[in-house]
């Protein structure tokens, strides 16, 4: 296993950046009132217009609320809890069918999945700190018992045959 440090640099001389001129350079923005003109109209529209339309929504969504609870039978309320969970579980099964039948369309016998390549053993045994014939001697074991050190180190195995 290959353990190098990619070496990154930054590059700090502004000169070999590729920067637009406009940035950092606040001669190239005109017409500063324009725009700041501009924003304001569009918070004053945004009040003015959203604010109404998201309070009517609610106030609307408020009375179904109400006039569900407090004018509604019991039997009639129950009956439509009932039809809305079984909505609810008939949408969410017919979109499970779709995507299972997506996904068996696009990966159906198309194995994209490769094998890995086998390390070699003396790559194998130089990452754990052990010799080749210690290698071998443990993938001869059936049941091997490694023990570390506090720093996640390898100090010695046990091979039970």
């Amino acid at each position: 296993m290959n353990n190098q440090v990619i070496n990154y640099q930054i590059i700090e001389d502004e000169s070999k950046l590729d920067l637009p001129e406009y940035i950092d350079n606040p001669h190239y923005v005109k017409n500063k009132t324009a725009g700041y003109l501009l924003q304001l109209i569009g918070w004053v529209l945004f009040i003015l217009i959203i604010f109404p339309l998201i309070t009517l929504f609610l106030w609307y969504f408020e009375f179904k609320l109400v006039k569900k609870y407090i004018f509604n039978d019991a039997m009639y309320a129950q009956l439509t809890s009932l039809m809305h969970i079984g909505i609810g579980i008939l949408i969410f099964s017919l979109l499970l069918i779709l995507w299972a039948s997506y996904n068996w369309v696009r990966f159906n016998n198309k194995e994209r999945r490769k094998k890995s390549q086998n390390t070699p053993i003396d790559e194998f045994a130089k990452d754990f700190l052990l010799t080749g014939d210690d290698l071998v001697k443990l993938q001869q074991g059936s049941n091997i018992v490694l023990h570390y050190d506090e720093d996640g180190l390898l100090e010695y195995y046990d091979v039970v045959k």
